[in-house]
């Protein structure tokens, strides 16, 4: 489905044929391709990402478009896909959502029309501005209103990542929304953690380089969102500080892991501690806000999410069994490099995963 000036390209729509999920984050863009067999099994045809330099995405906004797209295209070439279609998300902060009610006989155009006068008066930008994309939620027949859920972008954003991907030779088939390409892929995550776990609160955390993303899910549906002002570029700062280092080489050396001994008692250590205190936080915060039960698990996901003893440490101080995101289990995977490149980053591919399912599952 093409960009159109007021509707969200296929937001709350599964397409039919597989396409990439690529997840376009402050300081990398990470790749997913998945295949579905006969039987239903899923295997992962491509897992990789490109780095981006500091300053070429704020916040969610383009700021250096030719150097992302072409970021993008080195992306797909180095990961051989057998498809040029590609998912990507929105960031959450930059889309509002909705539930409303319409009057069940309204139908076509008319339908449309009030789905837009409803969200309108929501939206902190002029409706003509807004891309809309609805999901009509199935309810009881005999009442005279259906239950909408409604998404609306700016259309600005939506058309810059139609662009984006047309720069990098790509065709985008579909839009999402961060949480809910998480929220699909931490659902593999807790397969096989009993039957009841549909019916607890589950957070999903996200370490990014420059902010943490936190939410709370039940039955499915995300109760809970918020944006932290902490990420990995935190452990980068303490770097610097202790050893002296520029910003560039600090990440250099932290990412190659050629810091000097000691590095995990004077650095990691500290640096996780804090961010489990954060985490603590959050979840009395949340726990005080909405008075519902205690979350029962956390998801940890993100690039932040792989230092040694996160998830212990986390689950230590939050009181709460936190493990780390695998998104890719259950799902096959070919090649023993795929493999390797998995089992040491799988938790920072957890939104690159849940967009790639867009195309894979109903």
């Amino acid at each position: 489905m093409a960009i159109t000036l007021n509707r969200i390209t296929a937001l709350f729509r599964n397409k039919s044929s597989p396409a990439l999920g690529v997840d376009l984050g402050a300081s990398s863009v990470r790749l997913v391709g998945l295949n579905k067999d006969s039987s239903g099994a899923l295997s992962v045809n491509a897992c990789l990402s490109e780095r981006l330099q500091s300053g070429w995405v704020v916040s969610g906004n383009i700021e250096n478009f030719n150097e992302v797209a072409d970021a993008m295209k080195r992306l797909v070439s180095k990961s051989s896909a057998p498809t040029k279609n590609i998912v990507m998300a929105l960031p959450t902060a930059s889309v509002v959502t909705r539930r409303v009610k319409v009057p069940r006989d309204l139908s076509g155009d008319d339908f449309e029309a009030q789905v837009d006068a409803e969200v309108g008066q929501y939206l902190p930008w002029s409706i003509e501005d807004a891309s809309i994309d609805y999901y009509v939620i199935e309810g009881a027949s005999d009442l005279p209103e259906v239950e909408v859920l409604v998404a609306a972008a700016r259309r600005d954003m939506v058309e810059e990542r139609a662009s984006l991907a047309e720069a990098a030779g790509l065709n985008l088939v579909a839009l999402d929304l961060e949480t809910f390409a998480r929220a699909r892929a931490a659902n593999r995550v807790m397969v096989g953690k009993g039957p009841d776990v549909s019916r607890e609160l589950t957070a999903v955390i996200e370490i990014g380089s420059l902010s943490t993303l936190f939410q709370v899910s039940k039955n499915d549906e995300i109760i809970y969102d918020r944006d932290l002002s902490f990420g990995g570029a935190h452990l980068t700062q303490l770097v610097e500080r202790v050893y002296g280092l520029e910003s560039v080489e600090a990440e250099r050396q932290k990412r190659a892991r050629e810091l000097p001994s000691g590095y995990e008692s004077k650095v990691v250590a500290p640096y996780i501690a804090n961010v489990a205190s954060e985490i603590e936080r959050e979840l009395h915060l949340f726990h005080s806000k909405s008075g519902l039960a205690r979350v029962t698990s956390i998801v940890l996901s993100g690039g932040g999410a792989c230092l040694p003893g996160f998830a212990k440490a986390v689950a230590s101080q939050a009181g709460v069994p936190s493990i780390l995101a695998n998104p890719f289990v259950g799902m096959g995977i070919g090649s023993e490099s795929l493999k390797t490149r998995i089992k040491i980053e799988r938790p920072a591919y957890l939104t690159a995963v849940g967009l790639a399912l867009r195309g894979v599952i109903k």
